[in-house]
């Protein structure tokens, strides 16, 4: 439009329109017409430029007044349109309606902050906003107040998080609409609550609200106007909604302490780290159990009376060695180290050899010499002075538990890693 730069007014036509502007598929820009100043007589109509992205231009433009059908502003099916800053200018009263719809890349409504009042089309519609796929916030009409004389539409714009902006329309008027309020399938909307005041005024009959269907993890009481989340550690099914006598625990479910939402907050998952750590503990007990099974036993074999050893082990041969003692054999690796004391406590049985049998003894202690042998030693630790008496084998021979315990184990005494694994 660069031939009409030197253009700073128009008047209007027999429709009543001033600036119609339709179907102009190349159209990207209406710079040209930034010389114009002032209020249009008319109504300002934009439709159908698929390439336009802005209405930088216009601003020189004060003012609308309506054509002969009640509209001031139409601005429809501009595909590529994601700003109408450009009419911050317009202040006021705009005598006719709003018309906006089909503009799939507009974001906001910044662009009309100025406005104060809409008129109404012969339709009976004052603010008509539909199928705007990209729009997300009606913030730019918060200093629209008092009654519209029209209806209000609001339908159809699938990213609309809010009706934040309407909260100064105190009325509506539906002389010839169907609906003096209607507000549907806008997907993303999750609270009426901006126009309470409004849906009071208008009375059952002449509203036409669309459902919140709230999603997971929030939930819509009976008469509220808005989804209500349920909390961090709550879930919830998607269009969840309290009903007249109902509570808010049966439609939010908290998760258990090993559990937590998942993200979309439908239902509760295990806690990675609660996993990790419930099979860690498990494998860590179940080694336990096995390290402790295999070091200990519950036997009566060994005194009258039931008790807690160290797993017996076979004895190959007892017998005395010049200048060693009473050395004890077993046929494969016993697994006992010397550690904390010189020797430890241990019980024979069925050797053959009565002067080795503990059930008759005191007690007899072991010293480990290497990896299949032991000397015997008495009560106290001392040399036992059985020197061409203490043949044997055959028999068992078994540690006291807790030492058993202790003295096995090659680096780190099993006393010591059984409590940590367990």
């Amino acid at each position: 439009l660069g031939g009409l730069q030197n253009i700073t007014g128009l008047g209007r036509n027999i429709q009543g329109n001033s600036l119609y502007i339709r179907n102009n598929a190349a159209l990207e820009s209406l710079s040209g017409l930034s010389s114009m100043r002032g209020e249009l007589p008319g109504a300002l109509t934009i439709v159908g430029s698929e390439k336009l992205v802005s209405l930088e231009g216009l601003g020189g433009i004060h003012g609308l007044q309506n054509n002969i059908a009640g509209e001031s502003l139409r601005i429809c099916n501009n595909l590529a349109l994601s700003s109408l800053d450009a009419l911050s200018g317009i202040q006021g009263q705009v005598h006719g309606a709003l018309i906006l719809a089909g503009n799939d890349q507009l974001l906001s409504l910044e662009g009309l902050r100025n406005i104060a009042g809409f008129g109404s089309t012969i339709a009976g519609d004052s603010l008509f906003i539909e199928g705007n796929q990209a729009l997300r916030s009606l913030a730019g009409l918060s200093n629209v107040v008092g009654e519209l004389p029209g209806a209000l539409t609001i339908r159809e714009n699938p990213n609309l998080l809010s009706l934040q902006g309407l909260e100064g329309i105190k009325a509506v008027s539906c002389y010839a609409a169907d609906s003096c309020l209607k507000i549907t399938q806008n997907a993303a909307l999750r609270s009426l609550e901006a126009i309470t005041k409004l849906i009071g005024s208008v009375g059952t009959p002449r509203l036409d609200l669309q459902d919140l269907n709230c999603d997971a993890g929030w939930y819509q009481q009976h008469a509220s106007l808005a989804c209500r989340f349920c909390g961090h550690d709550f879930v919830s099914a998607p269009a969840s909604f309290v009903v007249p006598g109902q509570d808010v625990s049966d439609v939010c479910h908290s998760c258990r302490f090993w559990e937590e939402p998942n993200d979309r907050q439908d239902e509760c998952q295990m806690v990675v780290w609660f996993t990790i750590g419930l099979l860690t503990s498990f494998f860590s007990f179940l080694m336990g159990c096995t390290l402790l099974g295999a070091q200990l036993q519950l036997t009566q074999s060994f005194s009258s009376h039931w008790e807690i050893l160290g797993r017996s082990m076979q004895i190959s041969d007892i017998s005395y060695e010049r200048g060693v003692g009473v050395v004890l054999t077993t046929p494969s690796y016993h697994g006992f180290y010397s550690r904390c004391s010189h020797s430890f406590p241990i019980k024979l049985r069925g050797t053959g050899n009565s002067l080795l049998h503990t059930r008759e003894m005191v007690g007899l202690r072991a010293r480990v010499i290497n990896k299949d042998s032991f000397e015997l030693l008495d009560s106290l630790g001392g040399t036992l002075a059985l020197d061409g008496k203490a043949d044997a084998s055959m028999g068992e021979v078994a540690v006291i538990a807790w030492q058993s315990l202790l003295h096995s184990g090659k680096c780190i005494p099993n006393a010591i890693i059984i409590p940590l694994v367990l």
